[in-house]
């Protein structure tokens, strides 16, 4: 109960300071805008451009039970991190006896969950971490079943995470299985299958049973498969490639955390398996803890390193966090737990310290005049002012150039603005990064059949590349609104230079 109460604390804190924080309009907004189509009725992948379904259908249960708003939607979010803590603490109070030593890493955890959007990967990483652990101490075929369970519902919540999770259990099966721990091969496969097939049922009926489903997945599937690397890569911020001393403090500091994060990535299990391996107990009940976490940390670096910025960061810093804090658990003598477990936890503390500097209720503290409120779908959130203006002249512009039932098309990286001004996507694709959307002749169909008064593109790119713009993703479709409605100025009703206003009547 001690445990569950540290949890509760520490995910109850982070929601009462996250849940009126500013909506983010790219990542946080393709997730809410995907969860309140779910709730009305609309399915995943085959009516909107979505993830795995696990995660809408999560959330639309939480708009059901709690409203419609955003607020209702984080709340599903700080669920799954109040899961997430005391998988974690459950995994760490097999080595960890200090109750304060718990609750600082259950703070430090809560402040790398960062991003709600991303809470269900949070949850899957510790739930393989806990899996894998439960393997490792009880190698019997129900522990394969529940291994297989946990990779079923991960790939149920994306896919991705169902090929780490496979990968995890694969890995510490075959240890298993070289220190002659593990059950029979066949048969520990056989309840490992079986598993996956009982996590994974949800996914199976929805490709059985719901109209037009299965062609959706297999054509997302095809369309990812296409893409190559799900992510725009971008540099490693390695810690020597910055001036530090041209950064301000904070800016400094979140950036070496950042910088470190990923260091941590590659030495952490470095450590963690050499250790292991020295020692001999790589696959022994009392190791299963951390070798749980090193493997499942060695693995969710590829996700980090797919876009090493701090989103994808934080994804694999939970089960980071877990064999950081066990690692000193695993030497021999006292004075070097004792000293590895001050290094571990000043490093956590410090880098979680750094990243909860960023939260946006620290942004408000530090910048209280630059924040306003603003409405959205019932909720007030407290915003940063340019933001704030943004939203505002987007609906003035809405307005006045869309009337009630006529289409709206935003584009291409800010769907959260559909929520923002309460419209609907004209067209299936919400997120516009390339070879994963629809075709030009199928978005200009959906533009007709929706009846497009008004096109908002922002021209932006993301990390400074030309080619996630609008024209160059999407030239046939660019030609079509330049062609076929009239460009409007921006500044008519305050939008920043970087819109593009395209409305099918001149205004008067």
């Amino acid at each position: 109960m001690i445990l569950l109460g540290i949890a509760l604390l520490c995910a109850g804190a982070d929601f009462a300071l996250s849940a009126h924080g500013p909506l983010d309009l790219l990542d946080e907004g393709f997730l809410w805008y995907g969860v309140r189509h779910t709730a009305l009725g609309e399915v995943p992948l085959r009516d909107f451009q979505a993830y795995d379904p696990a995660r809408y259908y999560w959330g639309a249960l939480w708009v059901r039970l709690a409203g419609d708003s955003i607020v209702a939607m984080r709340l599903s979010a700080f669920v799954l991190e109040f899961a997430m803590l005391a998988l974690a603490l459950a995994v760490l109070r097999r080595r960890v006896r200090s109750w304060a030593a718990l609750a600082a890493a259950a703070a430090a955890m809560a402040a790398w969950a960062h991003f709600p959007e991303k809470a269900s990967g949070y949850l899957v990483s510790v739930a393989v971490v806990a899996a894998g652990m439960v393997l490792l101490e009880r190698p019997a075929p129900r522990s394969y079943l529940l291994a297989g369970a946990c990779a079923g519902v991960a790939a149920f919540v994306g896919r991705n995470h169902g090929l780490y999770a496979l990968l995890v259990f694969v890995l510490l099966s075959a240890l298993l299985w070289a220190t002659r721990r593990g059950a029979a091969p066949a048969r520990s496969a056989g309840a490992f299958a079986a598993g996956v097939a009982l996590g994974y049922a949800p996914m199976l009926a929805m490709l059985a049973g719901v109209p037009g489903f299965a062609a959706a997945f297999a054509d997302d599937l095809r369309l990812r498969v296409a893409a190559g690397a799900a992510n725009l890569p971008r540099p490693v911020p390695w810690p020597w490639r910055f001036d530090f001393a041209a950064m301000g403090p904070l800016t400094a500091w979140r950036t070496l955390a950042v910088g470190a994060g990923f260091l941590l990535l590659v030495a952490v299990p470095v450590a963690g398996a050499v250790l292991l391996a020295r020692r001999g107990r790589a696959a022994d009940p009392e190791s299963a803890p951390l070798a749980a976490a090193v493997v499942t940390t060695a693995v969710y670096a590829h996700y980090a390193f797919s876009r090493p910025d701090l989103v994808h960061l934080a994804e694999a810093a939970q089960p980071l966090v877990l064999a950081g804090l066990l690692l000193p658990t695993a030497l021999s003598a006292p004075w070097a737990r004792r000293a590895g477990a001050a290094v571990a936890g000043g490093v956590v503390g410090l880098s979680a310290l750094a990243v909860l500097s960023l939260h946006p209720f620290a942004e408000r503290l530090r910048h209280p005049d630059d924040h306003r409120r603003v409405e959205i779908l019932g909720s007030t959130l407290w915003t940063p002012a340019a933001e704030a203006e943004e939203i505002a002249a987007v609906r003035r512009a809405v307005a006045a150039l869309a009337r009630p039932g006529e289409g709206v098309f935003l584009a291409p990286h800010r769907p959260g603005l559909y929520l923002a001004v309460d419209r609907p996507s004209p067209v299936k694709t919400l997120y516009f990064l390339g070879v994963k959307d629809e075709p030009d002749r199928r978005l200009i169909e959906g533009l007709e059949a929706r009846r497009m008064a008004v096109a908002l593109i922002t021209t932006t790119a993301i990390d400074g590349r030309a080619a996630s713009t609008l024209p160059v993703r999407h030239p046939a479709l660019y030609r079509y609104l330049n062609r076929r409605f009239h460009r409007l100025p921006p500044a008519d009703w305050g939008l920043p230079p970087y819109y593009e206003v395209y409305a099918r009547r001149p205004r008067g």
